[in-house]
């Protein structure tokens, strides 16, 4: 899959679903690993990331 393709398509899931946490991110993407996409989105503030204990939880920002 496009790297463009899975930044959009995060963007939406993130948006749809506030407060998603990394795995299920990943089972509803249908990839093994995001931590770069999320990353990415992070530093360019379309999501952030709110860390509660040892669970970490992802919001849209825009």
């Amino acid at each position: 899959m496009k790297k463009e393709y899975l930044i959009k398509k995060m963007i939406k899931i993130i948006k749809e679903n506030p407060g998603i946490r990394p795995l299920e991110i990943n089972k509803k993407l249908k990839v093994e690993h995001s931590w770069n996409l999320r990353k990415a989105l992070i530093n360019k503030k379309y999501i952030k990331k709110i860390k509660k204990g040892n669970a970490v939880y992802y919001y849209s920002v825009k």
